[in-house]
């Protein structure tokens, strides 16, 4: 692996943005290890500008591990400054995992509480409703329906957009009868579609 080499403007950038920064990886007598390589490596996972600090007064050596971190880690050396060193890396974007069963996330409601006697202002008070619960109409927290698996439109539109040869061996393995021809003389009223596919109705007598 080779380090990255930077062009003037972004040396310049990166090395302003690691300004505020405080070391994250301290480097101590034992010098460079296999742990603080792989501590390194996480830091620059994680932020991706890091500053790492050497506690030895040998400038070369510093140097050394300076060098060595940018060309194992392929790293950009930003800046060596004293005993502080700055490297960068592009962080890698993270795939996002959509969960389509994570219900919502908390949230707050203000409800209006009449009271039961005459006269007196209603109160306002407010809920908070998990993603698994649900406010209903009388201003109580109910458990949430859970959700239908297929919804009744789908599945007849599955039904109807079924091609001939599927929709045969679908009819034969169900045990249905087809009552006429479904290319010549569909069940279901209307033009058959253009698509080629083939409306039709099925009978559980």
């Amino acid at each position: 692996m080779s380090q990255i080499q930077l062009t003037p403007a972004q040396r310049r950038e990166h090395r302003a943005n690691a300004h505020h920064l405080t070391p994250v990886v301290l480097i101590g007598g034992d010098g460079l290890t296999d742990a603080v390589k792989q501590e390194v490596d996480a830091a620059l996972n994680a932020h991706g500008l890091i500053k790492v600090r050497v506690f030895s007064d040998d400038r070369a050596g510093r140097e050394l591990i300076y060098q060595t971190l940018s060309a194992d880690l392929s790293a950009a050396p930003v800046q060596h400054i004293g005993k502080l060193l700055v490297l960068w890396r592009p962080q890698v974007e993270k795939e996002r995992v959509i969960d389509e069963d994570r219900m919502p996330g908390p949230k707050d409601v203000k409800i209006l509480k009449y009271s039961k006697r005459g006269g007196q202002r209603p109160e306002v008070k407010t809920l908070r409703v998990l993603g698994n619960q649900r406010l209903t109409q009388g201003g109580t927290i109910k458990r949430a329906r859970p959700k239908p698996a297929v919804s009744v439109k789908k599945r007849q539109d599955a039904v109807r957009s079924v091609r001939c040869p599927a929709a045969l061996r679908h009819l034969h393995e169900m045990g249905h009868q087809i009552w006429a021809p479904l290319r010549q003389q569909p069940l279901c009223h209307g033009a058959p579609p253009s698509d080629g596919r083939l409306s039709f109705c099925l009978s559980d007598r």
